[in-house]
């Protein structure tokens, strides 16, 4: 009977092992994932950054070419 014991407790790590090793990786992913999200909200935050900009310059635009009809 104590055998058996011996071969389940065996069984038991190595599951145990795998299931580590598994996790391991998984975590891996997630970084990986999560880096990746980051990089799209840094650019979906420049794109903002540079329409805001855009649209300033824009609205520069139209103030000077309003002030050069008045002047006409």
């Amino acid at each position: 009977m104590e055998e058996g014991c011996i071969n389940d407790r065996m069984i038991t790590r190595r599951k145990s092992d795998e299931l580590k090793i598994e996790l391991k990786k998984i975590r891996t992913q997630i970084i990986k994932l999560q880096k990746k999200q980051l990089g799209q909200k840094d650019k979906i935050a420049f794109a903002y950054y540079r329409i805001s900009d855009l649209e300033q310059i824009i609205e520069k635009i139209q103030a000077h070419h309003q002030t050069d009809q008045e002047d006409l």
